[in-house]
């Protein structure tokens, strides 16, 4: 009976039925999760792709968020013991935005607490750059374990002029910081108050 219901699900899933992150939960077939990483992120960014549309968002990156919130990113991220997060991060690696609204669920629900979780915010902040830029710097301020100068050479490639500062100000380059402000920002009172 359970194959029933895991093939049912799956092929519910191919066929974008809504619903099924519910219907896994409520069959507790949460074994169908591993081996459908890619198939499950997918049909969870259309089912949002067609909540979005018939709610016109300001955002264009509204999307991706309301992806990270939905059901089974939730269920996805708090079963890590049934789906290990290298191993999601590995089936993604081909699909860069799904990789970035997992790690984002993964962030947004368990903040800088999970171990596995802190081994890719390298990689979150070249997503977070690329697929929602308006957050780089909320990720910057909350994220503890990514390379400051690898994050500050990628804001730096894109001009992201406070995400710069802010990684100039924790690095204690405070002579290039005021540079910056001076140069790029044209803001003296800025650079006195920094």
């Amino acid at each position: 009976m359970d194959k029933q219901i895991d093939r049912s699900i799956y092929y519910s899933m191919l066929a974008d039925k809504p619903g099924q992150a519910e219907r896994l939960e409520s069959e507790n077939m949460f074994s169908l999760l591993k081996s459908n990483v890619l198939l499950v992120l997918k049909y969870a960014l259309s089912q949002c792709q067609k909540e979005i549309a018939t709610t016109p968002a300001e955002n264009p990156y509204e999307i991706n968020r309301a992806c990270a919130r939905s059901k089974f990113l939730q269920i996805l991220v708090t079963n890590t013991d049934l789906v290990s997060v290298s191993f999601c991060v590995t089936e993604l690696s081909l699909h860069p935005q799904l990789q970035h609204i997992y790690l984002d669920s993964l962030f947004t629900l368990v903040g800088d607490t999970h171990e596995n979780g802190k081994l890719f915010q390298d990689r979150q902040v070249e997503l977070f750059i690329k697929y929602d830029p308006e957050r780089v710097l909320d990720f910057l301020r909350t994220a503890s374990c990514f390379s400051y100068p690898k994050a500050y050479q990628l804001c730096s490639d894109k001009e992201m002029i406070p995400e710069m500062l802010y990684l100039l100000g924790k690095m204690g380059d405070t002579r290039k910081a005021l540079y910056l402000i001076i140069e790029k920002v044209g803001d003296v009172h800025m650079a006195i108050d920094f």
